[in-house]
């Protein structure tokens, strides 16, 4: 079983594009593939979330790794939650402290729920970057009723909203 986890967690960082993080890290961060919340895996959401880090980081024009390595460790807690006491956002903070990753990257951890402050822009791209993984159709599963009835309520709200025919950008509509 230690050798399955140590291979999904290799595998997580090799997916996420990242170069080889800490052997205990990648262990305890293979332990994610068999955690699910809201039943969308844990391991495939932190490999998301560092993509959606990557895109993000890159349009800012922010560093792709570190933004990348917060976003795939930043549910790191989830897989200690049963064994520490706290938030796992600071579990995982002090987890990954103490395995040498550097302040940004434990504070993007830490920050990405607003247990701590954040100190720069990489906490709250976390938190952002968790929020659109958690809630793109087919994340969860949930009913097709709940879906269209989600997809109903964004189209009546964006139905009040006075247009003028331009885009929030300030481009015309094609």
């Amino acid at each position: 079983m230690d050798e399955t986890i140590v291979r999904l967690g290799e595998g997580a960082v090799a997916k996420a594009g990242l170069p080889p993080l800490s052997n205990d890290i990648v262990k305890i961060l293979g332990r994610l593939h068999f955690r699910h919340s809201y039943s969308q895996n844990l391991l495939d959401h932190s490999v998301e979330v560092a993509h959606l880090m990557g895109l993000m980081a890159g349009e800012l024009g922010l560093d792709i790794g570190i933004a990348k390595r917060s976003g795939l460790l930043h549910d790191i807690g989830k897989a200690l939650t049963h064994e520490v006491e706290g938030p796992h956002a600071v579990v995982g903070a002090d987890l990954i402290k103490r395995f040498g990753e550097s302040d940004v990257v434990v504070n993007a951890v830490a920050s990405h729920h607003n247990d701590v402050p954040p100190v720069g822009p990489f906490g709250i791209l976390v938190s952002a970057a968790d929020a659109i993984s958690a809630s793109r159709p087919g994340a969860r599963s949930e009913s097709m009723t709940t879906y269209l009835k989600r997809v109903e309520d964004l189209e009546r709200i964006a139905g009040t909203l006075p247009w003028s025919g331009e885009s929030v950008c300030g481009a015309g509509w094609p």
